[in-house]
This record gives structure tokens, C-alpha cells and sequence, in this order.
């Protein structure tokens, strides 16, 4: 026969206090048996960060791109280019220069490709006599050009002024021509640049009594002064050409034009400045005097 045991209040107090320790030390404990949670929480928050660096990276260079513009060529180089191009009989080359917009202009191409061709095979060369930039901005440009036109049928040369409005092609990063008017004639003191033709030349320098011999790309040229008999006391010269003056600087044999030192710069009326002019003869007169001044610029 057995006796019942009771348990009294104290026991209680003792069995629960037991239990709610062990939940404790579980809840500290299980973390860490089972590491791969901490781990997946940890490699979740490293991705939303390394995400979000990405982003604000690409971001940033998105802004920075749209910061530094695409460097562009000059619009008179896109001009000179353009013309060596159709010099070159490269007709689709040069049609491709042009906007779609003037492509397809009814005035100037009224059938289009065709029309473009038959005006320039009627042309055995152009030459760029000067160009002048009017203006310019990331988007638009004006080109004001002198021309000189060599015609197949007639053998005639024809002078013409012509302005140039260029747009910016994005997607192929390039100026295209959208815009050719004609000029109207200009004065006589504007077309004596034509006395400098671009080139080889040489010509007889009336009012100092010697020979030039110059080569001119654009509106640049250097050239050399000299006399047939003393042709080693050469007087060399870089000038550039402008639409009615010139700005020239002389260097060498400085005595001929009454001017002393080693280095003397002079701007001239472009009148002035070729009124003694003989007409220029194609080809260099004397090339190792231009050889000279080319080597001591």
C-alpha cells in the first residue's frame, strides 16, 4: 500500500523556473546551431547594398557622360572634306554629307540622287578658296566658302560665294549639310584673295622686284620672297587669309621690306596686300627656298 505525495507551491515555483531558463538558453543557442539563416540574411543584405552602389555608379556615369560633349569636328574641315570628296568622283560619299531634309529638296534635287549628279559631272574640279566660320554652338553651324568651279563642257571658271548651314548627327558624329544658299556677288576687294590661289604657285612681286613662290592649304600659306640672282637672301613668310585682310608674319632677310629684327608680324588690307601681284603661275618656282621657311618656322 502506497502513500500519495503532494507537491506544494514551492515545487511549482522550482519546476517552472527551471523551464522558462531552458527556453532562454535555446532561444540563445539556436542562432547559432544553425548558422546557414544568419548567413542567407546576411548575404541578402551585402547583395541589396552592392545592388544599389551599382546603381548609383551607373547613375553617375550616365551624368557624367551627358556632362562631357562628343568632340566635334570643325564644320570647315566637314566642308573642305566634303568638296575633296566630289573631287574624288565620289558621288554617293558626298550625297551621304547631306541631310535627309535636303536630300530631298524639290528646288535643289528635284529627282533627288539624279540631280545631284548631273550638276557635278558637269564640274572637272572645285577648289576652296577660303572659308570663313560664321557660326557655331553643340547642335547647328554656318559656313560662309569662296569656290572656284572648273566647267568639263566650256573650260570656263566660275567664282561663287555660297553659305552653309550644318546640324549635328548624333548618331553618326558628324556635321551633315542642310542648308546651301548663294551669296551675292562680292566686291573686288573681297576677290583679291583669288590672287593667292590655293596651292603651289609662283608669281613676280612687282613693287620689290622678286619672285614668291607660296603654298597655300585653306586659308593658311607660307611661302618664301627671293630674288632669281640672290636666291640663297630669302624672306620668308606665314599669312592667313582672311575675306578682306591678311595677317602675315615675316621672318629671314628682313631688309627688302625695310623692316628690322628676327620675327616682325603685319596684318594688310587684302587689297594692299596682293595689288603688285603678278598673276601665279601653278607649280613652285623655287622649292628649296618654301623647303627653307617650312623648316625654319
Amino acid at each position: 500500500m502506497t502513500k500519495n505525495k503532494t507537491i506544494d507551491w514551492q515545487d511549482w515555483v522550482s519546476i517552472f523556473s527551471a523551464i522558462f531558463g531552458a527556453i532562454i538558453i535555446a532561444l540563445i543557442i539556436m542562432p547559432k546551431l544553425n548558422p546557414s539563416s544568419n548567413q542567407k540574411s546576411l548575404q541578402k543584405s551585402q547583395s541589396q547594398e552592392t545592388n544599389s552602389r551599382t546603381q548609383n555608379n551607373n547613375t553617375e556615369e550616365r551624368n557624367q557622360r551627358k556632362k562631357v560633349p562628343i568632340e566635334q569636328a570643325s564644320p570647315e574641315k566637314a566642308l573642305r572634306d566634303y568638296y575633296d570628296t566630289i573631287n574624288s568622283d565620289k558621288y554617293q560619299t558626298a550625297w551621304n554629307s547631306l541631310s535627309s531634309e535636303l536630300q530631298q529638296s524639290p528646288t535643289l534635287h528635284p529627282e533627288g540622287y539624279k540631280s545631284y549628279t548631273d550638276w557635278w559631272t558637269q564640274v572637272t574640279r572645285v577648289d576652296v578658296l577660303s572659308t570663313e566660320l560664321v557660326s557655331v554652338d553643340e547642335f547647328n553651324s554656318t559656313v560662309d566658302i569662296n569656290l572656284r568651279y572648273l566647267m568639263s563642257q566650256s573650260g570656263k571658271e566660275v567664282n561663287q560665294a555660297v553659305r552653309f548651314n550644318f546640324i549635328w548627327d548624333q548618331s553618326s558624329d558628324r556635321w551633315l549639310i542642310d542648308g546651301v544658299k548663294r551669296l551675292p556677288p562680292q566686291n573686288k576687294t573681297i576677290y583679291h584673295s583669288d590672287r593667292l590661289p590655293v596651292g603651289s604657285y609662283n608669281f613676280y612681286e612687282q613693287a620689290l622686284r622678286k619672285n614668291v613662290s607660296y603654298i597655300r592649304e585653306g586659308n593658311t600659306m607660307i611661302g618664301a620672297v627671293y630674288a632669281r640672282q640672290q636666291s640663297s637672301a630669302i624672306t620668308c613668310f606665314a599669312a592667313t587669309i582672311r575675306r578682306n585682310k591678311a595677317d602675315v608674319e615675316w621672318w629671314g632677310n628682313l631688309e627688302p621690306l625695310g623692316l628690322s629684327g628676327q620675327r616682325v608680324n603685319r596684318n594688310y588690307n587684302i587689297a594692299a596686300f596682293t595689288a603688285d601681284n603678278s598673276s601665279p603661275r601653278v607649280g613652285l618656282d623655287n622649292p628649296s627656298a618654301v623647303e627653307q621657311c617650312q623648316n625654319s618656322r
